[in-house]
């Protein structure tokens, strides 16, 4: 029986901790979400999005990830005659609709899991019942395995919108860019 009780807990740890893992990786893709704004305001309107994404869940930074995969770019609400230059700022992950949709059944349904493992399904274990331990590893194995999936495929789109993210900041960081601002626009004076 102790050994099927320790291996159930080190299994309730190996979940805990690949949770953990999967929260902080969502909540990074959740600053990516797109932005538009007037250039004085957007800097003060990402550090306000940044702070409010570290502190989300594991529930609302699913969520983010989720809306984020069905925003479509460019779709915010810019003003009609701006006083200043307007910045926009999009990441985007074109998917399949079939493969979207089973990325965020896997995320809903982890979740669902995670939360009720979380605040019910340990409370009420029978630690002492060597049936309920072997039934919970069998589980818990099975959850890791699949939180492993998620991890590696947003990994994978971390990395990427990281690498996206270096090359926008090299361009707008360029001479040739700061050059192209400089120039009138088309039908304005020199």
């Amino acid at each position: 029986m102790d050994s099927s009780k320790d291996e159930a807990l080190r299994e309730v740890g190996r979940a805990v901790v690949n949770f953990q893992r999967l929260e902080l990786l969502l909540k990074a893709l959740a600053k990516f979400q797109s932005r538009a704004g007037l250039i004085s305001q957007l800097e003060q309107q990402l550090k306000i999005h940044n702070d409010r994404a570290s502190r989300y869940t594991l529930g609302q930074a699913v969520g983010s990830w989720l809306r984020m995969l069905g925003e479509e770019l460019l779709d915010k609400e810019l003003p009609d005659a701006p006083s200043e230059p307007v910045l926009s700022i999009a990441f985007s992950l074109e998917l399949e609709a079939d493969t979207k949709e089973a990325h965020a059944d896997a995320l809903s349904r982890l979740l669902k899991e995670r939360n009720d493992l979380i605040h019910g399904e340990l409370i009420a274990m029978d630690w002492n019942s060597t049936e309920q331990c072997q039934n919970l590893i069998v589980r818990l194995e099975s959850q890791n395995k699949r939180i492993g999936e998620q991890l590696e495929f947003l990994s994978t789109v971390l990395r990427d919108f990281l690498d996206l993210a270096r090359v926008q900041k090299d361009v707008i960081e360029s001479d040739d860019f700061l050059q192209f601002l400089a120039k009138p626009a088309p039908g304005e004076d020199a």
